[in-house]
């Protein structure tokens, strides 16, 4: 009798040992499933792929279009996050971005839009825009050929600018819609200083604000660097028995709406000095294109209603009414 009541003891051990161990990996499954069990603290290392073969988690330099829209804005983080300017032309290079002297590369890609166009867009800065949130710089900037035609506004009026523009409206929007998911997704906000007032009046040349812009059409600044169209056209010297005593700070206004980007100083554009560079710069659609500035002076037969444009030879510094249909070259940074 002891023997078969030790056996049984035994057996209702191994039962309940058993159901143990049941619930315990029942357990351990519900934490693994739900995420509440903690990683050890050793992460993963990153998997190779055929953009990484090394599972360095960073794309491998390679030739600048056969890089994924995905991979330039990682890059473009990296160049971002670099500790000075210095260190992050050190990234572009070795991405091919930039060169062994320093300059921009000609590193120019297609886009094909949602709607089925296809466009060039080129690198024309690495850290030159500001981040809006100030975070920052942005660690490239593009230009693209013509993604349309349209007016600046609806009417002949420059008043608010580019930043009341139809045209900054439509960027905003339609525009940036049309740009390929891998592309937009990675587009980040930028500052783009302009005379956000448009025609300037009683003298008054406190006219420069910020506006946060995904795509933007370039100022004058921009491309052609410090411009003098005032100062060609009217002289540098004040004007007797007119309204216009000085027409120099009209000149300081046109070059106060950011620094010029690298591939145009490169390539040599200086007001209407050198401009052959732009001639096709902006791909085969070719044609006049737009330039966020206003036309600052109020002058007769163009009071208030102007921007300045650049003709499709590249030539500065003439203006159109703003309900007119010119070119959309866009400007975007990742």
């Amino acid at each position: 009798m002891g023997k078969k009541n030790g056996s049984g003891a035994g057996a209702y051990v191994a039962l309940a040992v058993s159901a143990l161990f049941v619930a315990g990996c029942a357990l351990a499954f519900w934490f693994v499933a739900t995420g509440r069990l903690k990683a050890s603290g050793r992460q993963a290392e990153p998997a190779a792929t055929a953009a990484d073969p090394a599972g360095t988690g960073v794309p491998a330099p390679k030739a600048f279009s056969e890089y994924s829209w995905d991979e330039l804005s990682q890059i473009a983080r990296m160049i971002s996050a670099a500790a000075d300017d210095a260190a992050g032309l050190e990234v572009a290079r070795e991405y091919g971005i930039v060169g062994a002297d320093g300059a921009i590369a000609d590193c120019v890609r297609p886009i094909e839009l949602t709607d089925g166009h296809v466009v060039t867009c080129r690198v024309v800065g690495a850290r030159a825009d500001e981040l809006a949130d100030g975070s920052g710089k942005a660690g490239l900037t593009f230009m693209t050929s013509p993604l349309s035609r349209r007016g600046m506004n609806d009417e002949d009026t420059n008043l608010g600018g580019w930043e009341s523009s139809r045209l900054r409206a439509w960027l905003a929007a339609d525009s940036l819609a049309l740009l390929p998911q891998e592309l937009s997704s990675g587009v980040v906000e930028v500052s783009k200083t302009t005379n956000n007032t448009g025609t300037v009046k009683g003298g008054d040349f406190d006219v420069l604000t910020s506006t946060a812009d995904k795509l933007w059409a370039f100022s004058a600044s921009e491309v052609y660097g410090d411009v003098t169209w005032f100062a060609q056209e009217y002289g540098d010297k004040p004007i007797a028995n007119t309204g216009y005593v000085d027409f120099a700070p009209y000149d300081r206004l046109l070059c106060s709406e950011g620094a010029q980007y690298a591939y145009f100083a490169e390539q040599g554009v200086r007001d209407r000095a050198s401009f052959s560079a732009l001639e096709g710069a902006v791909g085969s659609m070719g044609g006049n294109w737009w330039l966020r500035t206003p036309y600052p002076a109020s002058l007769v037969g163009v009071e208030d209603s102007c921007f300045y444009q650049v003709m499709a030879s590249g030539y500065p510094s003439t203006v159109l009414r703003a309900s007119e249909e010119n070119g959309v070259v866009a400007g975007f940074c990742l």
